[in-house]
């Protein structure tokens, strides 16, 4: 995956290449922040039962601090290594690992490791929900204003390029991303904005974040979501499948670069020598290149 492709964070890959999505949203991305500092003071006693209990509460509240503490560092460790690891050859991490990890070499598309991201995005936004639910203290001046400025800069921003590339029809999908740029961001950092400063309570907060992430998520996830009929599904190289079903005697197809969809030679009865991605029988490869003359790695 290309470095600039973490763009996307902020600015959704709409109807992308969907092994290099990377978007997640502006307000989990805020809440996930958020609960990197998280705090928990559960066990609250009053001082009537005693110095003792107290004391014992403190204990226990301390060590709640220490798991949250240890939980939350797991889970940036991971969302750093699984973002490096996404990179693959361009980025520090997966070149190295590659070397050095017997059996890397048979895992194929790095950037499935942004699972691991998302998941730790998601963890972390929901103790960043926590943090925010008990709120007390108002942002200092300048966070406020730093809020309000990139909102308005979100504003402006998504709605000149959505302006600016009006009539380019090739620019569909980034127009769509530009718009949902001038409107996610602002009303993520509104909802922010407004339980900071105590405008909203604890549970309008958590209903409001949770429309905000649906309503922003669900989007981009259905502008990759494509439904193709039966016949369309299976007319792709249908015309080579059936040519090859009709030569006579037993054999096999090769074809390590897809041009034959496993499902379409399914339908038509061929045997394949393929294998599953990224698995290949070294016998059938080691024959196919002597036949061929492509190599191993693949032709350049």
């Amino acid at each position: 995956m290309p470095v600039r492709q973490l763009v996307s964070l902020f600015l959704a890959d709409w109807g992308g290449f969907h092994e290099w999505t990377v978007y997640v949203g502006v307000l989990p991305l805020m809440l996930a922040i958020a609960g990197c500092g998280m705090q928990d003071a559960r066990c609250k006693m009053p001082d009537a039962r005693g110095k003792r209990q107290d004391a014992g509460c403190k204990r226990q509240e301390e060590g709640w601090r220490r798991q949250q503490l240890l939980v939350t560092r797991f889970l940036i460790l991971a969302l750093v290594v699984a973002a490096l690891f996404s990179l693959g050859m361009n980025g520090p991490l997966f070149p190295v690992l590659f070397r050095l990890l017997p059996g890397l070499t048979f895992l194929r598309v790095p950037p499935r490791a942004w699972f691991i991201v998302a998941f730790a995005v998601a963890m972390l936004c929901g103790f960043g929900v926590q943090a925010m639910m008990r709120q007390a203290e108002k942002p200092r001046g300048w966070v406020t204003l730093v809020g309000v400025a990139l909102a308005a800069f979100a504003l402006l921003f998504g709605l000149g390029g959505f302006w600016l590339l009006q009539g380019n029809r090739q620019a569909d999908a980034a127009r769509a991303a530009m718009l949902h740029l001038a409107l996610v961001a602002p009303v993520s950092i509104s909802v922010m904005l407004l339980r900071a400063h105590g405008r909203i309570g604890p549970r309008a907060f958590a209903s409001a974040s949770a429309v905000v992430i649906v309503a922003t998520l669900a989007p981009v996830d259905l502008s990759l979501y494509r439904v193709v009929s039966e016949a369309q599904a299976f007319s792709e190289r249908a015309d080579v499948a059936a040519w090859l079903a009709s030569q006579p005697g037993m054999f096999r197809t090769y074809s390590p670069s897809y041009s034959l969809p496993q499902h379409v030679a399914q339908r038509a009865g061929l045997e394949m020598a393929d294998g599953v991605d990224p698995m290949q029988v070294a016998s059938y490869a080691n024959v196919m290149r002597a036949a061929t003359g492509a190599r191993a790695q693949g032709t350049r």
